[in-house]
């Protein structure tokens, strides 16, 4: 996985106390024919909420419609809920994202299903750079560290690896030059140098309590 998101309800207010179960019978904003519609209603159901949701087709428009008034509650994944408390008349602040969490959302790179050797080189990009964090390799110190035999046993396959999936040598290199390690990807795109700043949590390398796991490269 890419990345680990859940499911998780937004209400107007500041501060603390909220809670799902205070939602009973209310009007929740969700986008319609998604799992997060199918989410909503089986959580409901099981939690004795009787919530009333209100779908649409048009993610814009529904956000449109919370931020009006329209519903108690908006419920999505996560990180976009975190990304629209960004555009809130008012600001974040106005908006709080309960703590409850409805459902696991995991994330991953979609590739044609036609194309396996694509999928596969796709796979083996994303574990080199989870395995380079917990290596503590970054784009800044790669060549410097690129010498050290347990770094570059980790990071570097061999030429049999290399030409089965029929790639240039080097493959692993460029891709850590590019993007950076895990962190420092995740940093940049939804972490502290984000406007997102999500914590890292679930999505933090296993060694740190999280999920993230590289399997060995040879």
């Amino acid at each position: 996985m890419l990345f680990y998101d859940s499911q998780a309800i937004m209400v107007p207010g500041q501060g603390q106390g909220h809670s799902v179960a205070s939602l009973k019978g209310a009007t929740v904003c969700v986008q319609k024919d998604t799992s997060t519609e199918d989410h909503l209603r089986a959580y409901s159901a099981a939690n004795g909420l009787d919530v009333k949701p209100l779908v649409m087709d048009s993610a814009p428009e529904l956000e449109k419609a919370f931020f009006a008034g329209r519903c108690s509650a908006y419920t999505a994944d996560a990180s976009r809920l975190t990304a629209m408390r960004l555009r809130a008349p008012g600001g974040a602040t106005s908006f709080v994202i309960l703590d409850e969490r409805i459902s696991k959302e995991p994330l991953g790179p979609v590739v044609l299903g036609d194309d396996a050797p694509w999928l596969t080189l796709v796979r083996w990009v994303l574990f080199t750079l989870i395995e380079a964090e917990e290596l503590g390799v970054t784009r800044q110190n790669l060549q410097a560290r690129i010498g050290d035999p347990v770094v570059r046993q980790a990071l570097v396959p061999d030429d049999t690896v290399t030409r089965t999936m029929g790639v240039e040598p080097g493959w692993t290199l460029r891709a850590l030059q590019s993007a950076g390690n895990y962190g420092e990807m995740f940093d940049r795109n939804l972490g502290a140098q984000s406007p997102l700043r999500l914590q890292r949590g679930i999505n933090g390398l296993w060694t740190h309590g999280g999920l993230m796991y590289a399997p060995p490269m040879r």
